[in-house]
């Protein structure tokens, strides 16, 4: 175990920047960036009294951080293809009615 100081907020303050530039190489929306940065966070924060080293907080964060970016673009590939389906039954359903 490394000799790392265990707070919480000095980690979040010295980890921000990197990660939101991290989560830029997959995003470009700010708010999203944001949301991503924060739920990360927020893993890490709940896992805090089990990490034992900044290289350890720092492999979450940034395993964290692209399985959440995983997840959201999986999201949006169903709502795509929701929204597609939908807009279709419709272009459909207009033309039987005409």
């Amino acid at each position: 175990m490394d000799n790392w100081n265990k707070d919480f907020k000095s980690f979040y303050l010295n980890c921000y920047n990197s990660l939101v530039r991290f989560l830029n190489s997959y995003w470009d929306k700010v708010d999203e960036i944001e949301d991503i940065a924060q739920e990360t966070f927020i893993r890490i924060y709940q896992n805090w009294d089990g990490i034992d080293s900044e290289e350890s907080a720092r492999a979450l964060m940034y395993t964290s951080a692209k399985n959440l970016c995983i997840s959201r673009f999986r999201h949006m590939i169903v709502e795509n293809q929701y929204i597609e389906s939908v807009l279709e039954k419709e272009k459909i359903d207009a033309k039987d009615s005409t």
